[in-house]
């Protein structure tokens, strides 16, 4: 049981240090971001990769806020269940596109 907490541990502080190195790439890059074209409001919804979850999209979507509509999956952490997932996020696209 130990072990396994420790492990959970691990795991986070990993998260944690990758949203770090993102924030410090987005803060060096913020001139180019900047600059970047904006869009017409369309909604998007952004899903996370593989072992992450919505926090490790947030900093793309406070950028993506500056001309989109952004969603997040609130699905928790992707932990690669694929069938599953897939119901679960078309379930939640249906709930987005309701609400639009």
């Amino acid at each position: 049981m130990f072990l396994i907490l420790i492990k959970i541990l691990l795991e986070a502080r990993a998260s944690l240090e990758l949203a770090y190195l993102e924030l410090a790439y987005l803060g060096l890059n913020a001139k180019q971001l900047r600059n970047a074209p904006k869009d017409d409001g369309r909604a998007i919804i952004l899903v996370p990769g593989y072992m992450t979850d919505d926090y490790s999209m947030w900093p793309l979507g406070r950028y993506l806020r500056l001309g989109y509509r952004v969603y997040y999956t609130e699905m928790g952490r992707n932990l690669g269940n694929v069938d599953i997932d897939m119901v679960r996020l078309g379930e939640r696209i249906e709930a987005i596109s309701s609400q639009l």
